[in-house]
């Protein structure tokens, strides 16, 4: 029984997604992925330039990884 402002049971998605979000959390890949994107948010916050030298680099290292020139 559900007690007055107790929140309501998760469903099964939900507890599957949480599940999952969760496991993903615990890798090291996901970790890397957040610094990244941590570091490239800093970056933006400094002005409009950064975010264009930013975006341009990442695009440069992407083509080059995926082995385009």
């Amino acid at each position: 029984m559900d007690r007055p402002g107790s929140a309501p049971p998760p469903t099964s998605l939900r507890a599957a997604l949480e599940r999952h979000i969760h496991a993903l959390r615990l890798t090291p890949e996901y970790r890397r992925r957040l610094e990244l994107a941590v570091v490239v948010g800093r970056l933006a916050e400094r002005g409009e330039a950064e975010v264009r030298l930013a975006l341009d680099l990442l695009a440069r290292i992407d083509a080059y990884a995926s082995g385009a020139s």
